[in-house]
């Protein structure tokens, strides 16, 4: 098999789609709830859909860490899979040396994106070799089928349309906003409550520094702040000698730990989403392995729909668009799977069926398998079938000696004609 090199980079140079649409700076405003859901209103509108201030909080909620682990853990699972394009069972070295590029694990990663970013565009470059770059999602309208200049424009490219209808491979469904439309929310939530944690451990995780002047010196007053100032970091309060202040901290239990719970949940939350189960995104209880068996292999099922997902895409509408541009892929497929246990499944299948009677080529066993062919083949052949003949002829002699001692042992043996008329003799003297 081909082994990994590095692509061609060439993904923002030639695609012509891409260049047509006016890219913006993304959005990093402070966004809540409402912000959220008329997000969604403005891509669900059936007028003019745009998923433009969408795609922003998409981008905004890529920026807490715990939600993008557990995607990359997924697109990570789809990369690192054995993928190979085969024909009639062979693998076929001419596209697989652009399967094993940077580049096609670029598509990889876009083609798993659909999941969570939904609908999802390639434009393709297979001109030298297997590149794409990625359509802003932003620009793309496929409720109509268009790539506009401006996110609120109504008109733009028909890519479904020639010429561009055969440079471009989508995945996803039209209406699917992806698995991010759920994630932002608990995003927006756990901002909010990492915020409050943060205030809280301000004001009480670390003392507070309280100087009292007299209340008639404004110039001890001025004097203290300045000298509290410089003394540290933690909090600081000056009042006249006759205030009193009284901090009331709540009763509940936990106190901290209800912040602490409340962004364990939002994690647990989006965990569940993602990846289907938590245990093997953090931590669980004691006695918990069996029960972190079965969420090991739940996450198992969803990795291995991934492959389904992709091979689907990739022998359903890539390797059609890699034919028309004139590539050598009719009649092959891609396929995720471990090559060096086909390799041995294949070995045992072809020697049960050669040990069965089949009759198999030598030459199909020495090419299958890497095998050099001996120079003095024919001669070797010819040896081996003397030798089989010679021990065949040998097994025949030694079955037919053991038969007549066995016939021999059980009293069947029969006299020979002297024996009968030697017998006959002495009845009758």
């Amino acid at each position: 098999m081909a082994t990994k090199k590095t692509g061609r980079q060439s993904r923002k140079d030639s695609q012509i789609i891409v260049r047509y649409t006016d890219i913006r700076q993304a959005n990093r405003t402070f966004t809540d709830i409402k912000t959220w859901r008329d997000a969604l209103k403005a891509a669900e509108n059936t007028t003019n859909p745009t998923r433009y201030n969408l795609y922003d909080l998409y981008n905004e909620a890529m920026l807490d860490g715990h939600l993008k682990s557990v995607i990359n853990k997924r697109i990570t699972a789809i990369i690192n899979a054995p993928l190979h394009f085969s024909r009639d069972g062979d693998e076929v070295d001419e596209i697989m040396d652009s399967v094993n590029t940077e580049d096609f694990d670029y598509i990889l990663k876009e083609l798993l994106n659909s999941r969570f970013w939904g609908y999802t565009l390639l434009e393709m470059d297979l001109t030298d070799g297997i590149s794409a770059a990625l359509v802003d999602r932003r620009h793309v309208k496929p409720e109509k089928n268009l790539v506009v200049k401006q996110p609120y424009d109504t008109t733009g490219i028909d890519y479904t349309q020639p010429p561009y209808a055969g440079t471009v491979l989508a995945a996803g469904d039209v209406k699917d906003f992806g698995l991010m439309l759920q994630a932002c929310q608990y995003v927006i939530y756990k901002r909010g409550g990492i915020g409050d944690w943060a205030q809280f451990a301000e004001l009480f995780g670390m003392p507070l520094k309280v100087g009292k002047y007299d209340g008639y010196d404004e110039l001890a007053r001025k004097k203290l702040v300045t000298d509290l100032d410089s003394a540290g970091s933690a909090a600081t309060m000056v009042i006249p000698k006759d205030t009193d202040i009284e901090f009331v901290e709540s009763k509940s239990s936990g106190n901290n730990n209800v912040y602490k719970e409340f962004v364990e949940t939002l994690n647990a939350e989006i965990s569940k989403l993602i990846v289907g189960q938590t245990l093997t995104t953090e931590q669980g209880q004691r006695g918990a392995r069996s029960l972190g068996e079965v969420h090991a292999e739940v996450e198992e099922q969803i990795f291995e729909a991934d492959k389904r997902f992709v091979e689907h895409i990739l022998n359903e509408k890539l390797i059609p668009l890699m034919e028309a541009a004139g590539m050598q892929v009719k009649g092959g497929m891609f396929m995720f799977g471990d090559a060096e246990l086909d390799i041995k499944t294949r070995l045992d299948i072809d020697m049960q069926l050669k040990n069965g009677g089949l009759l198999i080529d030598d030459d199909y066993l020495y090419n299958k398998y890497g095998i050099p062919k001996p120079d003095n083949y024919d001669e070797m052949k010819e040896e081996e079938r003397q030798r089989k003949e010679d021990a065949a002829e040998a097994f025949k002699k030694t079955g037919e000696k053991k038969k007549n001692e066995k016939d021999k042992d059980e009293g069947l043996s029969y006299p020979t004609e002297p024996d009968i008329w030697k017998r006959i003799q002495n009845f009758f003297s």
